[in-house]
């Protein structure tokens, strides 16, 4: 498993890409020293995952992801999930129906937009 980061300074978002495999004990702590490293940071309020790359995933990884997104929700930011691929898609949205909890999206720029469009002092025009 390979993870990289990008920073959105003017959202207080970073970007988290991850690839290869999740899917073992080891992978799942990797993870979750990442993720607990990145959101710990000054300034980090939301985070979007990157799973594009992600080619498959295992139950402690999940659970690593589920309690990124409650730590986050609960410090008052979010949690993304975006470009989900087959099987990951399989597993986290349709198995578990974690898609109707956390959000996902079909790409990175479209996170990006709901983190936008949600900040406080946005303002969003009906239509």
């Amino acid at each position: 498993m390979e993870l990289s980061r990008h920073g959105r300074a003017e959202t207080g978002t970073v970007i988290v890409a991850v690839s290869g495999a999740a899917a073992s004990p080891h992978e799942s702590m990797r993870l979750r020293g990442y993720l607990n490293a990145v959101t710990r940071e000054a300034g980090v309020r939301h985070l979007v995952l990157d799973l594009s790359e992600l080619t498959s995933l295992d139950s402690t990884s999940l659970g690593v992801i589920v309690g990124a997104f409650i730590r986050i929700r609960d410090a008052g930011g979010s949690l993304h999930l975006a470009c989900l691929t087959d099987r990951p898609r399989e597993i986290i949205v349709e198995s578990t129906g974690l898609g109707r909890v956390i959000p996902t999206t079909v790409d990175t720029d479209t996170a990006l937009g709901e983190i936008r469009a949600a900040l406080p002092g946005t303002r969003q025009e009906n239509r």
